[in-house]
């Protein structure tokens, strides 16, 4: 059986120096330089054998190839098709005279309006059924008792004796705050528990003038408290006492009237406060370095007292804040917080729940 190689002697052969591939039987020696040949059958079958198989793994994988595709694309005509056909159905059923809602498990429009609508109307009578019930039920406040006819209603606007209008009453303050009315329905954690009317927060640009008397009262006070402030030193004490006492012009120039239990104004009305001090003939009177303007906090006589005075102490800050910061004003400003009505004179019955601004020239 005849067999192949090759010359390895690549020097002086040219069969070798070209890979002639050399058939021969017997001896394996190369006919042109008698070198010995290497046999090459073996590698020749084994590469025969390998393609053989290769093929056949290449076709298996063209035809999965071509099987998916055409899988995908009958897939794709099928999907089209349905798609296509959904409209139709919708169309048809609008024909009749029902429209399906989108994204609402194909309800049809109409029945799911009424079904609303039936919805609606019973929170409605539920609603207005418990507000029956709760307007037709009595409180404890609301009992009138013999004698007292006016038991249970807000009390009637009263016109404090030195502020320039009417103090709104609880009644006028809830209906502001809450659009409800109602005795006390604004709860108060730091003092100022007593029943008396609540003031809704009005500022009084022009306050009434005091008389003389009422004049020497409140001077009495603000020097008893100024007496009793513990974050102001001896020294500065007996300065403050000594404006006060021989001041020679004392003159009240705004009213802030505070809600129960507040500490801090609204916007609108620091707005007007800070407008009220750039008016010219009160900035006249601020050009003078020794004016001096003294803000007094006031609470009403419910509650802790200690509490009531930090609570007054407290708004005469905000409004002193509102002085310094929103207003520009310069001059020396003290403030001093006079605690509930009861500690002093009690000549004075609109000191409730307010901060007042005076102007001191010494």
């Amino acid at each position: 059986m005849a067999k192949i190689g090759k010359c390895s002697n690549r020097v002086g052969c040219t069969l070798a120096y070209t890979g002639h591939e050399i058939r021969f039987e017997g001896t394996p020696i190369c006919p042109e330089c008698g070198e010995p040949l290497t046999e090459i059958q073996g590698r020749k079958k084994g590469s025969k054998i390998g393609i053989l198989i290769l093929i056949p793994v290449v076709f298996l994988v063209i035809a999965g190839f071509g099987f998916y595709a055409a899988q995908r694309f009958v897939t794709r005509s099928e999907n089209s098709e349905k798609t296509n056909a959904n409209p139709q159905a919708t169309d048809t059923q609008a024909d009749n005279g029902q429209k399906m809602v989108e994204g609402e498990s194909r309800v049809p429009a109409d029945v799911l309006n009424e079904a609303k609508q039936l919805t609606s109307t019973h929170l409605s009578d539920s609603t207005t059924t418990s507000a029956n019930t709760a307007a037709e039920s009595p409180s404890p406040e609301s009992k009138q008792t013999p004698g007292n006819k006016n038991a249970g209603n807000p009390p009637e606007n009263r016109a404090s004796p030195n502020a320039g209008g009417n103090l709104p009453t609880d009644s006028e303050e809830s209906v502001a705050n809450t659009g409800q009315k109602g005795p006390n329905s604004q709860k108060n954690p730091l003092g100022e528990t007593s029943g008396t009317p609540a003031a809704q927060e009005t500022i009084d640009t022009k306050p009434k003038e005091l008389s003389s008397s009422q004049l020497n009262a409140t001077k009495e006070d603000v020097l008893k408290r100024i007496g009793a402030l513990p974050k102001m030193s001896e020294s500065e004490k007996s300065k403050l006492l000594a404006k006060v006492e021989t001041a020679r012009y004392m003159q009240r120039i705004s009213v802030v009237y505070f809600t129960k239990g507040s500490n801090s104004l609204s916007r609108s009305s620091v707005e007007k406060l800070a407008a009220l001090f750039k008016e010219p003939d009160l900035e006249e009177k601020m050009s003078d370095p020794t004016l001096v303007f003294i803000v007094a906090g006031y609470a009403d006589t419910g509650g802790d007292a200690k509490l009531n005075l930090k609570l007054s102490d407290e708004r005469a800050e905000a409004v002193t804040n509102v002085l310094v910061q929103d207003a520009g004003v310069v001059n020396l400003v003290r403030t001093v917080g006079m605690g509930g009505t009861d500690l002093l004179s009690g000549k004075r019955a609109d000191q409730n729940r307010a901060v007042e601004v005076w102007a001191v020239i010494p």
